[in-house]
């Protein structure tokens, strides 16, 4: 650890560094929600780990519920992997490359809603498969991140990791528009239960705090008002647990 950033790696080919729980009761079918921050230092990629097609990332997180249904989210040097199975057949999922993901610290949210696994890359969606067929009832009940695989190797800083048995809401648009000598910003009302933060630096670890500014309702959108003064300073929406 260092400023609040977990280093993990690196690992060599053949050589594991995870983190795992057998214990966390899931439903797929209910909702499921899993998610990391992190910048990538290295992590190998290994399109036929398994077999041809089957695709295997140095770095990866993932979510097995109580049948053995899974999501795994793959995270190397050239981009993003999404898959349902046991073997991580291409076909079972998508990719998302090439994307840099060694440049600078990016959120990876997969969210499980109503059948459907969709994965958001910095509050963006970037892609969506449905929930597979029982493959792993033998390690149901599991959350894991880290390397757990001979077939690849990875180095990554990780600045945030959360996973919960729910579909957490999807993250909403943040607009910001200039006023005179204050900036207007504004979200929609229906994304309730979101806190406006700023902070100085999108350096890792980064702090946040709560902007303090009143908050109103305009028509269909939340709004904040604040003085354009000082430092640079960069906004978002953090979601709270009503």
């Amino acid at each position: 650890m260092s400023n609040g950033v977990f280093h993990q790696g690196p690992t060599s080919l053949g050589g594991e560094q995870f983190y795992h729980r057998n214990d966390v009761l899931l439903n797929l079918t209910n909702g499921f929600t899993l998610e990391a921050t992190l910048k990538v230092i290295s992590s190998t990629y290994d399109p036929n780990a398994g077999g041809i097609g089957s695709q295997r990332s140095g770095w990866y997180m993932e979510g097995i519920d109580q049948f053995g249904r899974r999501f795994i989210v793959g995270i190397d040097s050239s981009g993003v992997t999404v898959n349902t199975d046991a073997k991580l057949l291409a076909s079972n999922g998508f990719s998302v490359r090439p994307f840099d993901t060694t440049g600078n610290f990016h959120h990876y949210r997969l969210l499980v809603r109503e059948g459907v696994g969709t994965l958001f890359i910095d509050g963006t969606s970037v892609g969506s498969t449905p929930v597979g067929d029982i493959v792993d009832p033998a390690t149901s009940n599991r959350v894991f991140f880290g390397d757990g695989t001979s077939a690849g190797s990875n180095e990554v800083e990780l600045a945030f990791f959360r996973y919960t048995d729910a579909a957490l809401p999807d993250p909403p648009q943040l607009t910001i528009a200039r006023e005179s000598n204050a900036v207007l910003l504004s979200w929609p009302s229906s994304s309730t239960n979101f806190i406006l933060q700023a902070t100085s630096s999108l350096a890792a670890p980064g702090v946040w705090d709560a902007v303090t500014n009143a908050v109103q309702l305009s028509g269909n959108s939340f709004t904040v008002e604040t003085p354009i003064e000082g430092a640079q300073r960069f906004f978002r929406l953090q979601w709270s647990v009503p």
